[in-house]
């Protein structure tokens, strides 16, 4: 699979809300769907991102709303599922998935949630919960059973 960052590291440099790095081609297994990581917290960000991409995943990541919308924006004809935190900075996890599926209404989500914070509101279709902490399992179990036969073929850009 392959990362683009936002709003992470270096690319904090760049401007508040972050910029892309270039995509890499993808050298990871067959399904190359793309995955939007939207997380505060960088350790778990990148934690979530490595376990998606060793399963092929192509992966865009976020710190914050305003960048993973942005993302959204650009990808969202390849984008098949969201991960993201339930309180990202700008919009909790819910609203942010709210408005993305304004656009894109069958939108595949993971939202990971601390006990502490609770979960969001159950109005939200095609959504899994993984309470933290979580195990690389955890999270892949949730994204399979939301994706399963709908996962798509490889793109074209990833062949």
């Amino acid at each position: 699979g392959q990362q683009v960052r936002v709003g992470d590291s270096l690319a904090e440099r760049d401007t508040e809300r972050g910029a892309a790095e270039t995509p890499r081609k993808p050298m990871g297994k067959a399904s190359c769907a793309t995955a939007l990581v939207v997380e505060k917290d960088g350790a778990v960000r990148k934690f979530i991102a490595r376990t998606l991409t060793a399963e092929g995943y192509r992966v865009l990541e976020a710190a914050a709303s305003s960048g993973a919308l942005e993302l959204f924006n650009c990808w969202r004809n390849e984008i098949s599922v969201v991960v993201t935190g339930a309180d990202v900075p700008g919009l909790a996890g819910d609203e942010l998935l709210r408005r993305m599926r304004r656009c894109l209404p069958s939108l595949a989500a993971v939202v990971v949630a601390d006990h502490a914070f609770g979960v969001p509101q159950p109005d939200l279709p095609q959504t899994e919960i993984v309470p933290r902490p979580f195990a690389p399992e955890d999270l892949l179990a949730a994204v399979s059973s939301l994706l399963g036969a709908r996962m798509p073929e490889a793109h074209a850009a990833c062949a």
